[in-house]
């Protein structure tokens, strides 16, 4: 078996608190991944973005084919300080309601 866990919580000093088991960390530190945030990942924006626009589509039966130029460039010169799930709540609101009327952060 293989367990993926993530968190923001500073582990080592959770073991020191007594919050987390420190064989429970070890077991989870066997294998660590370092997943770099959205905003060091630019290259990644839009093809998530795109990727969401089209969810949005099927789920709001539209039939958007892409962004404009305004809108890249507002999505690639965001810094993403909720990643992923940032552009995803971003991107969804954009097609219900409208890309210009969408407030981020």
């Amino acid at each position: 078996m293989r367990i993926i866990a993530a968190t923001n919580e500073d582990l080592p000093t959770a073991i020191a608190e007594k919050r987390f088991r420190a064989d429970l960390y070890q077991r989870l530190k066997e294998y660590t991944l370092h997943i770099p945030p959205l905003r060091e990942c630019k290259e990644d924006i839009m093809p998530l973005a795109d990727f969401f626009r089209q969810l949005a589509n099927e789920e709001f039966e539209k039939q958007i084919k892409g962004f404009d130029a305004e809108a890249r460039k507002r999505l690639l010169a965001y810094t993403w300080g909720g990643n992923v799930r940032e552009l995803k709540r971003v991107v969804h609101l954009a097609m219900d309601c409208g890309f210009r009327e969408v407030e981020f952060g």
